[in-house]
């Protein structure tokens, strides 16, 4: 059988994510692995890279950001390695000394053979291969003075009157009628002259432009101003300009961390979100006199990336120099707390200093897809809503009457420049290259023959089922120089830049494309005239004010919220370094997390860093942000493993005089049902307050197809009606001044159809008799019992064959007998195993095991393409503590150690096979590749090509339990995959596995 790749309904999500298609990334596994041809599934890391972590007492009771210094372990693996047998040779990346943070070491092996001599230390804690993080947004539209002049003025939208009781304030700040500002009420904040004054934000980011007038401190644009005194007053570049993560892997530290180069805007437009103040235009920040820390962890270049050491290191440096906030607008598919760069963040989160995060731009994949580092636990997950109001530039419609827009013919495009002409002739007849409005690939192919030289025409096309890189290709070789596309029903967006520099593109509302449309359909001739353009405010009135198409749905693979809160990510202007076009728009979550981190620093100046707890204030963010729906037309509330608390309201949570622990309830799954829950209700106030407790619905949403597990629904997922219950030990308690009171809340599941993974949500409402008083508590679970659900996929639903399957090495033909021989001289003598996560897991391991082996796995060889699988026998309940408990972090933290001790136990016991040895009555000959803490598989999404599936190829060695490499010999082998389920407790049961065995194949090498 040949392999065929299925993207199932990939084309309709292209063009939301980008213009062209991503390359594949290089990818390595932690042993025996060589680098694939085809897709991985894992987050993307760097050959031969290693994060070694040591055994430490990780006392997070030792607050103080005094940096710890001990090289013990160390010294001892660098004597350990150098002292084997064969010598181990290796070069330091970076060296990390403090155990409440994280004690280890990063590194770049010579031969990746040596891997297991790493795990063989005996002070190691864990091995992880070096991950490659990417940057959470999308490509930017760079805008015009004019157009932050219109943005910032509110053209378009309706101006909220700042609130009364205002202190000294800015002239500047007293009208702010920035949108995002006025969706989120910052505006109130700055009417009242709070500008976040005496707190510095740590950026960790692509480095930022600091000679911007929004951010030079107010000097002439294009001068320098950095270190004290300045806005960006300090930070280090860990990298360089040439590190990229994948080619280029030498990082060149430097002090300073200054970016204006291709692919660097990003840090910049960040900054400006958190602190931008520029008098001439008018734009400022959510903290305009706060400070910022750039700590620059990417290179130039638009594929630029960094790895988890990066993050750490830079992570480190922010709390030592005891930044109030640290901000990462970056991630990684992952669903893991125990993802390293996830655990570093949760541990400073308990050292007292806030970390906020991304929880990234995957809304594509479907529910369970939660990106790391924002796994972390306590660390503030940011979620995206759209920008309610859009700013673009008129033209004239011609003949007018009747045209959406305004009735008159004036048409709003969204670009953030306005179109430019040669010549004085500036009205253009309108040719649409398709009269069918609903059409879904408009402009996906090349224009037939008969279509005219588009040179003196505005070309209009409907978005859809490709990405916009091919419409702009296809119009431009048919000679289009001005081309608007038309947006689809579910979102809208600025677009990207074509790549022809003589060709200007422009996006419409649906409701004005098709009104054109039809009107040439029906015969009539239209044009449009750009004589008299002016900026124009348009309000979003498909998607304005809800969640962003794109944002991120968890759970984590442990059932616990990652999402937190969300801020306004959705076409969001600012800064852009100066010589690449001084501002721009952009879409992604990595610009919801600095409204946050700008949101947190907000309360921080107004309130003092120890009035709350890093983890308190991420609770204050999430209890006081207003709940949203799914949409205009659906009024059922979004779930909140995307939306965590709703869209924040920096006004509410500054006023506040409520507090509740926990902020976020984890009802967890049905094994592990966490259905009694106690609520601390706190009044911070001055008066006394009565609350009335009561139940808010939520939506539900089913993950997978109920037919077929390997199928996830693509986002965004509709939410159902079907909710818990919840019944309340008070419904109304009355509460003075400096005291709490408790309240046991007890929950009941909604039926739904378990086979579907469904996630189930809602809010517990806190209502309160003062202002302010009020709050609302996100909460969520997952219906079904996640220990039973398959963790490898079995059909043949994604690539077209049924996985797990041996490869021939023609990387395409299924091997279906044990009659293939290899010589495994080279790659084109080698077989591969493709194989799938429907879940994620804890732990894989693939091994080499005899031809003649008598052990059953539970996937049957031939029947993969019908799913059926041997029955999971003795499952294991979870045991120990519960997620869903309310008794704080560490009590979740004590959870985690547990599972990471378990799971370091199994990894120790798989280890200490030598060869003959066994696992489960297995005889085990060597291995081959392990894993940890994978996320699942997807078949949608912005780059499917990195994690459709999985694949194995066999290289010629294994290695033993004492991490040394054997040369396979001449003989009859099979391969092996195990990979664990999720919840399980007992991780060195066969029973906690799902197993793949291949056919056997023969090795026989030349002579």
């Amino acid at each position: 059988m040949k392999l065929t790749i299925a993207f199932v309904a990939l084309l309709q999500l292209a063009d939301a994510v980008s213009s062209r298609t991503h390359g594949k990334a290089a990818n390595a596994g932690p042993k025996g692995y060589s680098k694939s041809v085809g897709p991985k599934n894992e987050p993307a890391v760097i050959p031969r890279g290693y994060l070694v972590e040591f055994v430490s007492d990780n006392a997070r009771t030792s607050a103080g950001f005094t940096k710890r210094e001990d090289t013990t372990q160390h010294d001892a693996l660098h004597s350990f390695l150098t002292k084997r047998k064969a010598p181990v040779k290796y070069k330091t990346r970076y060296t990390f000394t403090d155990s409440r943070i994280f004690s280890g070491i990063s590194l770049i092996l010579d031969n990746d053979k040596d891997a297991d001599e790493l795990r063989a230390f005996p002070g190691v804690k864990a091995v992880q291969p070096l991950r490659i993080y990417k940057p959470a947004a999308f490509q930017p539209t760079v805008a015009a003075p004019d157009f932050v002049q219109g943005a910032v003025n509110g053209v378009g939208a309706n101006v909220i009157a700042g609130a009364t009781g205002a202190r000294t304030a800015n002239p500047l700040l007293t009208n702010d009628t920035f949108e995002p500002h006025v969706m989120t009420n910052v505006n109130k904040l700055h009417a009242q002259g709070y500008y976040g004054k005496g707190q510095t934000v740590g950026i960790l980011d692509t480095g930022i432009d600091y000679t911007h007038p929004a951010l030079n401190g107010g000097k002439p644009s294009g001068t320098p101003c950095f270190g004290p005194g300045c806005p960006v007053s300090g930070g280090y570049d860990f990298v360089g300009d040439k590190y990229d993560g994948i080619v280029h892997l030498n990082p060149i530290p430097d002090p300073d961390p200054f970016a204006d180069c291709d692919g660097s805007g990003h840090g910049t437009h960040v900054a400006g979100t958190v602190i931008a103040l520029d008098k001439d235009v008018g734009f400022t920040g959510v903290v305009p006199e706060a400070n910022v820390h750039a700590y620059r962890i990417f290179g130039c270049g638009e594929e630029t990336s960094t790895s988890n050491d990066v993050i750490i290191a830079a992570l480190q440096k922010g709390f030592f120099d005891g930044v109030d906030v640290l901000s990462l607008s970056l991630g990684g598919a992952s669903g893991w707390p125990e993802d390293t760069a996830s655990a570093v963040a949760s541990r400073i989160v308990d050292l007292g200093t806030p970390v906020v995060v991304a929880h990234g731009n995957d809304g594509a994949d479907g529910v369970f897809y939660a990106s790391s580092p924002a796994t972390g636990l306590g660390v503030t997950g940011v979620g995206s809503v759209d920008n309610k109001v859009l700013t673009g530039y008129t033209a004239k419609l011609t003949p007018s009457a009747g045209a959406p827009s305004d009735g008159n013919g004036n048409l709003v495009y969204l670009d953030g420049t306005p179109f430019t002409f040669n010549g004085t002739d500036r009205k253009l007849k309108v040719y649409a290259t398709s009269t069918d409005p609903n059409v879904m690939d408009d402009g996906c192919s090349p224009l037939p023959a008969s279509t005219p030289n588009l040179k003196d025409y505005v070309v209009v096309i409907g978005r859809g089922t490709c990405f916009f890189v091919d419409k702009f290709t296809n119009a431009y070789n048919a000679g289009a120089r001005y081309v608007f596309i038309f947006n689809s029903a579910s979102s809208i967006t600025y677009l990207p830049a074509p790549d022809q520099p003589d060709l200007q593109a422009a996006m419409l509302t649906r409701a004005d494309g098709q009104y054109i449309v039809k009107a040439l359909a029906a015969g009539k001739e239209l044009y449009v005239d750009f004589a008299n353009q002016t900026v124009a405010g348009v309000q979003d009135t498909v998607n304005g004010g809800y969640m962003s198409s794109f944002s991120t749905y968890g759970p984590g693979w442990e059932a616990e919220n990652v999402a937190a809160v969300s801020a306004p990510g959705g076409n969001i202007l600012s800064t852009w370094p100066l010589r690449l076009g001084k501002y721009a728009i952009i879409s992604g979550t990595s610009m919801a997390t600095p409204f946050i981190s700008g949101s947190t620093a907000m309360f921080r100046s107004i309130k003092g860093n120890s009035a709350e707890t890093a983890l308190s204030l991420r609770d204050i963010l999430a209890t006081t942000a207003n709940p949203l729906a799914f949409s205009k037309n659906v009024s059922t509330l979004e779930t909140t493993v995307r939306q965590g608390g709703g869209l924040v309201d920096v006004y509410r949570a500054v006023k506040s005089v409520s507090r509740v622990s926990p902020g976020i309830i984890n009802l967890n799954d049905t094994a592990n049902f966490a259905g009694s829950q106690t609520l601390t209700i706190t009044n911070v106030g001055s008066k006394e307050q009565t609350y009335t407790l009561s139940h808010l619905p939520g939506g539900s949403v089913a993950s997978t197809d109920p037919d077929n597990p390997a199928i996830y629904a693509p986002g965004p997922v509709m939410p159902t009606t079907n909710a818990a219950s919840v019944s309340f030990s008070s419904k109304k308690i009355t509460i003075l001044p400096g005291q709490n009171a408790k309240v046991t809340l007890t929950f009941k599941a909604p039926g739904l159809d378990t086979s579907t993974l469904p996630v189930y949500s809602g809010f517990i409402t806190i209502k309160s008799t003062s202002s302010f008083g009020t709050l609302h508590v996100p909460y969520s679970g997952v219906a079904t019992k996640l220990s039973s659900r398959p963790v490898l996929d079995t059909t043949d639903s994604a690539i077209g064959i049924a996985v797990p399957a041996l490869i021939k090495p023609d990387g395409e033909t299924v091997i279906t007998d044990d009659k293939r021989v290899y010589s495994l001289k080279s790659s084109k003598s080698r077989p591969s195993l493709f194989w799938r996560l429907l879940t994620g897991t804890p732990y894989y391991s693939i091994d080499l095991v005899d031809g003649n082996t008598t052990f059953v796995p539970t996937i049957p060889i031939h029947a993969s393409s019908s799913g059926r699988r041997r029955g999971l026998a003795g499952e294991h309940k979870h045991a120990g503590l519960r997620r869903g408990s309310s008794s704080g972090l560490d009590v979740a933290h004590a959870m985690h150690a547990e599972r990471a001790a378990a799971l370091a136990e199994a990894e120790s016991f798989l280890e200490q096979r030598a060869t003959g040895g066994s696992f489960n009555d297995v005889k085990i000959i060597g291995n081959l590749e392990t894993g940890n803490y994978y996320p699942r598989n997807t078949i949608y999404g912005k780059s499917p090509s990195t994690n459709l599936y999985n694949q194995f190829n066999l290289t010629g060695n294994y290695t033993d339990a004492d991490g040394v490499e054997h040369r396979i010999q001449n003989g009859t082998y099979r391969i092996l995959l195990r990979a664990q389920r999720l919840l399980t407790a007992d991780a060195k049961a066969e029973s906690s596995y799902e197993s793949y065995l291949s056919h056997a194949f023969t090795i026989k090498r030349p002579n």
